[in-house]
């Protein structure tokens, strides 16, 4: 039944990483954590240095630093509310690297491809009057709002535009002593003109008939329904419960769903910290930083946990050595030492606490988060940083690592009865 299990799941994992466009997805919200990270940080500056309610800047004798506000809003603004943007950008360049067509052509493809969809005008209130101002790009259709009418879209010109270039017919072709890059952007030139034409007659078409912005309409219809799915208890528990699933085989459950839960991640984080930037209360329980904070933290499956449990309760020589290989990797998050060396992965007697544990971390956090007992983080939070440090980056309080310690404590106890049966088996 265990090899029935793994194999069913091993394919499953297969599935996901050879699909082109869940890698492509993953990929470029990696690149752009950094962004990410930096923006939230500047809205953290200008809470923590700048305010003159809050911050530091409160002070007379520190009263100069409130001068720096608008720098670090200006780094918020140019990391946070261009976020589609730069996504379609790296989604067009890595989908050209896949299809081994041009990746700068790609790239641009998908961006003015997005920007043909979206609104170019905003209504500005003039006394009683509504103006409308056009030919500028509101932030609320580059921002998270738009980042899943990004990602269509990009895989959708993508996608045409490398077809397009497969078709020999509509290539411009160029005397052979033209230069080659001169010679394939006329080669491009075809299948760039209609991939956009294409694009923006559907979105001008869908605006006619509806009165509404495509990006509008994948916003309301797609994302916030995901947002609203996956975002709750149950959501996050079965998401966490999925990945855990594939640890279980040895297939990196995080990077799997990464996919998935990259662009809910990105969206939440951004509409905390406009909130925020805004004097406002943030809304968003679920962020990137709750699962490396809390639902990962020393590792999916919380196994620092079950190296303390090892380390009082284990009379097995190769488990208490491995703990103990184990303890300062897992401080920082990295527990593959645990999981490949005990093993975990494909034992059936550690692989039932290492799945409910790392169930109990989501289920406990969001509680925690939701109550009010935390503060909602509006801080990216790097991966790579230490137990308790972590916490106090991403909630700026100590009651975040009193839940770490709240979660260490309780994995420990699921993890104590399973350990010492392990001691009464044959090593």
């Amino acid at each position: 039944m265990m090899d029935k299990f793994t194999e069913k799941l091993t394919d499953i994992a297969a599935a996901f990483e050879n699909n082109k466009h869940l890698m492509v997805i993953k990929n470029a919200f990696l690149g752009i954590m950094g962004f990410v990270i930096v923006g939230s940080f500047a809205t953290l500056f200008n809470a923590v240095l700048c305010s003159t309610t809050t911050g530091l800047a409160r002070f007379p004798a520190l009263s100069w630093l409130a001068n720096l506000s608008g720098m670090f809003s200006a780094i918020n603004n140019a990391a946070m509310n261009i976020m589609a943007v730069m996504i379609a950008v790296i989604m067009g360049f890595l989908y050209g690297r896949k299809n081994k067509v041009n990746e700068t052509t790609s790239a641009m493809v998908c961006l003015v491809s997005f920007l043909c969809i979206s609104p170019m005008s905003i209504d500005v209130k003039v006394g009683e009057a509504v103006q409308t101002v056009g030919k500028v790009l509101p932030f609320s259709s580059v921002n998270a709002e738009g980042l899943f009418a990004a990602m269509l879209i990009s895989i959708l010109a993508s996608e045409m535009f490398y077809r397009l270039t497969k078709v020999e017919a509509i290539k411009i072709k160029m005397p052979p002593q033209v230069p080659k890059n001169i010679a394939n952007t006329f080669n491009d030139l075809v299948p760039i003109a209609v991939t956009i034409l294409v694009i923006t007659a559907v979105g001008e078409g869908i605006r006619t008939v509806t009165g509404t912005y495509i990006t509008n309409i994948i916003y309301k219809l797609v994302q916030i329904p995901l947002q609203k799915v996956i975002t709750t208890p149950v959501g996050i528990v079965i998401m966490t419960f999925i990945a855990l699933m594939f640890w279980s085989v040895g297939v990196h459950g995080n990077q799997l769903i990464a996919s998935v839960r990259s662009p809910l991640e990105a969206a939440a984080l951004a509409t905390n910290i406009a909130l925020v930037d805004a004097g406002m209360q943030a809304t968003e329980v679920y962020t990137g930083a709750m699962w490396t904070v809390f639902i990962t933290m020393t590792g999916s499956g919380i196994t620092l946990s079950l190296i303390l449990a090892i380390l009082v309760f284990s009379k097995r020589e190769d488990y208490r050595a491995v703990a103990k290989l184990g303890l300062a990797p897992g401080i920082f998050g990295v527990n593959e030492p645990i999981i490949f060396g005990l093993p975990i992965v494909l034992n059936p007697l550690l692989l039932v606490p290492f799945i409910f544990s790392g169930c109990l971390a989501a289920g406990v956090s969001y509680f925690a988060i939701a109550s009010g007992f935390l503060p909602f983080n509006y801080v990216a939070t790097p991966w790579g940083l230490p137990l308790f440090v972590n916490a106090f980056v991403a909630y700026g309080s100590w009651k975040a690592i009193l839940v770490q310690i709240i979660i260490l404590g309780l994995c420990f106890l699921v993890y104590t009865p399973f350990v010492k049966a392990a001691n009464r088996v044959e090593q």
